[in-house]
């Protein structure tokens, strides 16, 4: 792929599809307290993600399901992504079982053991690699991407991202357009 010249004017089209609440009984028996990604753009222009979920289950369940596009439309083009799961752990960095496979036009992360139940509060950590989703055009280039995803049976109460970017990967300026939430925070790495 030809070097980028990074203007990433509209740096992150990050969707930031926050989920507007569920009513209560439609939630699925708990809550996400805070869903917190960091995303940091490689050199080969794939990224890198780490997202936290602290859940609080309501009721008792086995885990959660993490659902993440990997076919979407962005304008007048189609991303098709490729995506590998490295790791799913609690927050002590304990590995936690998980399964990944095709769901529709995203993958479907099936987090928990089936063989045993949680309540009350839990957090999970996923790291994945994603790529072909930087999209370059004339004048700029693009990331497209929905940090929380909209797939959820639950209310997310709090999410926040941090996207990092190398220092020598980009020229002139750097912006970001949320579609809901607050602006997110760049940072040069």
């Amino acid at each position: 792929m030809k070097k980028l010249n990074f203007i990433l004017w509209l740096l992150v089209l990050f969707c930031f599809l926050f989920l507007k609440p569920l009513p209560v009984s439609a939630a699925g028996g708990y809550t996400i307290k805070n869903f917190d990604s960091q995303i940091t753009l490689n050199k080969d222009t794939s990224l890198t993600v780490q997202e936290k979920i602290e859940v609080n289950f309501e009721e008792q369940k086995h885990g959660i399901f993490r659902i993440i596009p990997v076919v979407y439309p962005s304008g007048l083009k189609t991303i098709f992504a490729k995506m590998e799961v490295l790791s799913v752990t609690d927050e002590k960095n304990q590995p936690i079982p998980f399964r990944a496979e095709s769901y529709q036009q995203s993958l479907k992360i099936t987090i928990g053991d089936a063989n045993k139940t949680i309540i009350g509060p839990q957090a999970y950590v996923i790291s994945y690699q994603i790529s072909r989703v930087v999209l370059s055009y004339q004048d700029q280039t693009e990331i497209y991407w929905n940090v929380t995803g909209s797939e959820w049976d639950a209310v997310i109460e709090k999410a926040s991202s941090l996207f990092l970017i190398p220092k020598n990967g980009t020229k002139n300026s750097v912006g970001a357009i949320p579609f809901i939430g607050r602006l997110l925070v760049c940072a040069f790495i």
